[in-house]
């Protein structure tokens, strides 16, 4: 089952003249946005901008292999993919230029961006994702309630700002996986009309949407067309919230609805993705679900949950999902207190979404933590059973006891009309 390693593998030998940009190379470019430049790659344009031979190169001189395998994330292999890159004729020459990387946490801010100077003359500028940061996964679910995020703000000055110090190049790619994706989307659609024009293609990558003020609107509408939207099969992340457009749809190696999101699972032959002609039982049922649960509630009741879901993460005193990993089991009466905090009726959704998180981080020593928060909410769960039960029998005695009020006033309202009878009849 090939992915994007064996793209490289087989055809990175040729370049963008003998084989134009395609969707796996924008697959390639979003994976390579989570390398780690810091250090290497400048905020800002230089007379000499690194090639992508020699910033893999600085790269693994500062880090080890032993050490990025280490790294709990399932985008730990990016520098891995660069490597291989930067010994393909296609990519090997391809200029790296106006790393960002920002994290707020006050600020509910997890962005970082990077440019990409392809030799067919065109620039992808590439969005990264959520990583493993708590702030950067609470950013994400803000887009339920919020129309512009700090990040998605931050995207549209970075896309601007790229227009502005590359004025002659004409061909623009915008691009991200997950988060990323809709930062490219949201940024190619609300920036300046001139960098606007140039923008020939926006990818959105198993990226979550937008509400519908936004996919309705006229600056979104501008772009629509020059959207190209991949999700695997199973895809969750890619089905949130609106999207305005129809996607393609890639067959995965990975079974787990999560771990489909892993842009290293997509199938390859030749220069494209396996096509699926649509989603699996499991993705649209989540769809559905998770639109039901928009409908349902108002913006400031998501907001409320969101803040009470993420209280519950932030009550471990960590700062990303493998620090709250490392001390797992310790942290389950942490993570309990704060659930049980919150009003009844949320909390075995909020240990759902939980759960739900840490499935996603794909790592063993969560398991143990994994398999006792299912417990908890057996447990929570449980106790709502019994407390609905218990309700319905209250109110089961409460109408018994109307009913018997009601015979007795009605018993008392008929002897008093007797009396009142007896008594005109003397």
């Amino acid at each position: 089952m090939a992915n994007v390693n064996d793209y490289l593998e087989w055809r990175g030998d040729l370049s963008l003249g003998a084989d134009p940009f395609n969707d796996v190379d924008n697959i390639i470019l979003s994976q390579l946005s989570y390398t780690d430049f810091d250090g290497i790659v400048k905020d800002r344009a230089e007379e000499e901008d690194l090639r992508l031979g020699a910033v893999s190169d600085i790269y693994f001189s500062m880090h080890t292999d032993q050490e990025i395998r280490s790294r709990v994330s399932f985008t730990r292999d990016a520098p891995f993919l660069m490597r291989r890159m930067a010994s393909s004729r296609r990519f090997k020459n391809m200029r790296v230029t106006n790393y960002v990387n920002l994290i707020k946490q006050n600020a509910t801010v997890q962005f970082s961006a990077v440019t990409f100077h392809l030799s067919d003359g065109s620039i992808y500028v590439a969005y990264r994702g959520t990583d493993t940061t708590i702030v950067g996964w609470k950013e994400d679910f803000c887009l339920s309630y919020s129309a512009e995020t700090a990040g998605q703000k931050s995207a549209v000055e970075y896309l601007n700002m790229i227009g502005k110090a590359w004025p002659d190049v004409r061909k623009i790619r915008v691009g991200g996986h997950s988060k990323g994706g809709n930062f490219a989307v949201y940024a190619a659609a609300c920036c300046d009309p001139e960098v606007k024009r140039r923008i020939i293609s926006v990818y959105s990558n198993d990226a979550p949407g937008f509400l519908e003020s936004v996919v309705n609107s006229t600056a979104y509408g501008e772009i629509r067309d020059r959207i190209r939207g991949i999700i695997p099969e199973a895809s969750v992340f890619g089905t949130m919230f609106g999207h305005g457009f129809r996607p393609l749809i890639v067959k995965s190696s990975a079974s787990n609805m999560f771990l489909q999101h892993d842009l290293m699972s997509w199938k390859v032959i030749g220069n494209h993705f396996e096509k699926e002609e649509q989603r699996n039982a499991g993705s649209l049922m989540f769809e559905k679900t998770f639109r039901n649960w928009l409908a349902d509630i108002s913006p400031e009741a998501r907001e409320e949950f969101v803040q009470s879901v993420f209280s519950i993460f932030e009550s471990t005193g960590a700062l990303t999902f493998p620090e709250i990993a490392e001390q797992a089991v310790q942290n389950l009466g942490r993570i309990r207190d704060a659930v049980r905090s919150l009003p009844g009726e949320q909390q075995s959704s909020a240990l759902d979404i939980v759960k739900r998180f840490f499935l996603t981080q794909k790592s063993v020593r969560l398991e143990e933590l994994i398999r006792l928060l299912r417990k908890e909410q057996k447990k929570v769960e449980q106790q709502k059973r019994e407390l609905t039960a218990e309700e319905a029998e209250m109110k089961e005695e409460t109408n018994e006891e109307m009913q018997e009020k009601a015979e007795i006033e009605k018993e008392t309202k008929e002897e008093t009309e007797d009396k009142i009878k007896l008594t005109e009849t003397d």
